[in-house]
């Protein structure tokens, strides 16, 4: 990627914390590579979103009465073959991502260290992390979440600093490369909420 490319990422209000910036890119052309995608059963409309899947790819839906850490690892470590993109779908703020009934944040994502190493072990080298919700990279309290995925998962990981979602709201989608992305633009232009949720955070 080049300094100009990842600027104007960084301009659109991306959090991009490489592990390696070419493999990241190569997992755009591999047709062939498992991909998850996990949606928080809290996102409305999700379905909108799910009939335009720009590839194929395994969509889990989040089950709230499970440990969430747990089911993303057993669902990856079950794939044939080493995970290439692993997309989570679900409602943001800065520093902490929703999942299944609770907000996960820095102390919370630490606590499941044993289910984070088994969601690393079952990606590939290149994977790529994209984090489909609102603010999750923002300000400082954010990048440090963020840089937390990225060490914990070793793996690209793409978050937003602003809102995901309609542009009528004052949402975009920018946050990762087009190429990345799980939805088609005319999904994402049909969807019609912000990735963000009215609740307590911790």
């Amino acid at each position: 990627m080049s300094l100009l490319r990842a600027s104007a990422f960084l301009l659109a209000g991306l959090i991009f914390l490489p592990a390696a910036f070419a493999s990241a890119l190569a997992t755009e052309t591999n047709t062939s590579s498992v991909e998850f995608l996990f949606v928080d059963r809290t996102v409305p409309d999700a379905d909108v979103l799910l009939s335009g899947l720009v590839r194929p790819m395994r969509v889990v839906w989040l089950d709230p009465t499970r440990d969430p850490f747990t089911q993303i690892a057993t669902e990856l470590e079950a794939a044939s073959e080493p995970v290439a993109g692993l997309h989570i779908l679900s409602h943001g703020a800065p520093g902490a991502l929703y999942l299944g009934n609770n907000w996960v944040n820095e102390y919370a994502w630490r606590s499941r260290s044993s289910a984070t190493r088994r969601i690393a072990g079952a990606l590939a080298a290149d994977a790529v992390v994209l984090l489909y919700a609102c603010q999750v990279g923002a300000d400082p309290l954010g990048q440090k979440f963020v840089n937390l995925i990225r060490e914990s998962l070793k793996a690209t990981v793409f978050a937003s600093t602003m809102d995901v979602g309609a542009s009528a709201q004052a949402g975009d989608w920018s946050f990762a490369p087009e190429s990345l992305l799980a939805f088609t633009a005319e999904a994402r232009d049909a969807y019609h909420h912000l990735l963000s949720a009215d609740r307590r955070l911790p």
